[in-house]
């Protein structure tokens, strides 16, 4: 159990654990005692919630004292200054609110754009040949780049 998993298990004294992870009273919705709120942890350490009553995650973290943030670990790298930074894909993930798990799903990688990190997203044409990438920081403007026919990254 990584520590995002422990600080919602804190605030949930009704959880008992499961074979595929934990179950219990939902914090946001009144019950009479039903068994509504599931809890996992997802294969880059993120907290899986869902709430068989319909609550939102959201609404679920926030009546807990929480936020959507704490549901992801901190996950740290060396960048190439030797300096610690957080992983870039998750970081951009959360500040764009964009799932984590679906980002990775459309390939999203860590990079570097100049000295700054970027999440980048390959682009594929119906052949499925590499045709641009699309770079995302955590600053609010993405640099969208393309393959030239010379096999040339440029910016379009």
């Amino acid at each position: 159990m990584n520590d995002a998993t422990q600080t919602l298990l804190d605030r949930l004294p009704d959880m008992h654990q499961t074979e595929t992870g934990w179950q219990g009273r939902c914090p946001a919705h009144e019950s009479s005692g039903g068994q509504s709120l599931t809890l996992a942890t997802g294969d880059d350490g993120e907290v899986l919630v869902h709430c068989f009553a319909g609550c939102d995650t959201t609404d679920i973290v926030a009546a807990v004292g929480l936020t959507m943030s704490d549901l992801f670990p901190e996950k740290t790298q060396r960048d190439s200054h030797g300096e610690q930074s957080i992983d870039i894909v998750v970081d951009v993930a959360r500040l764009k609110r964009i799932p984590l798990l679906s980002f990775k799903a459309f390939g999203a990688v860590a990079a570097v754009r100049g000295r700054a990190p970027v999440a980048r997203l390959p682009m594929y044409n119906e052949k499925r040949d590499l045709c641009s990438e699309f770079e995302l920081g955590t600053g609010n403007k993405g640099l969208l780049k393309g393959l030239s026919a010379k096999g040339r990254w440029l910016r379009l």
